[in-house]
């Protein structure tokens, strides 16, 4: 059993946030940059790399009851064993060795209408709540790139959905 002894360093900026409105609709932009660095103490760490992650979303009101709401993650570094290309995270693989990687990880459209709420398009759902651990959430699949350092919300993976509410 080897015991891996690096010291990790977490540094995050500052998000950014603009709110605005274009031609009288609500623009929302959002950004933020994080950044984990590893320090080596025992060569046990070779394959986990400085990771930088800029992590962009807009939300843009079409009409009164239509939204579109897109969240994308980029990349570089972080635990990788031979990354030697870039490019977009893709459902064909399941391992998936690529940084630089951006990643779509949600689009949607939400419809607010007088009677029901709908939702149409690539989708995180959050299905139950306890503290740490859901074990009734299994409608994403979760990213097990980095386990450790990423909160559950994080490591999943959206899926193309439909979700209704009618009230």
């Amino acid at each position: 059993v080897a015991i891996v002894l690096a010291t990790q360093l977490w540094a995050a900026s500052t998000a950014w946030s603009i709110q605005t409105t274009v031609g009288g609709r609500p623009v929302d932009l959002d950004a933020s940059l994080s950044l984990r660095e590893v320090i080596e103490e025992n060569g046990s760490t070779k394959h986990d790399r400085t990771r930088e992650q800029l992590r962009l979303r807009a939300a843009i009101g079409l009409t009164d009851w239509l939204r579109f709401d897109s969240t994308t993650v980029g990349t570089n570094g972080g635990p990788t064993m031979k990354a030697d290309r870039s490019g977009l995270y893709t459902w064909n693989d399941a391992f998936q060795d690529i940084s630089p990687v951006a990643d779509l990880q949600e689009a949607y459209f939400d419809a607010h209408l007088s009677d029901v709420d709908v939702r149409l398009g690539l989708q995180k759902v959050a299905w139950g709540k306890l503290d740490r651990s859901q074990p009734n959430d299994l409608i994403n699949p979760l990213n097990y790139i980095d386990p450790l350092m990423d909160e559950e919300a994080e490591r999943k993976i959206g899926v193309p959905a439909l979700q209704a509410s009618y009230f």
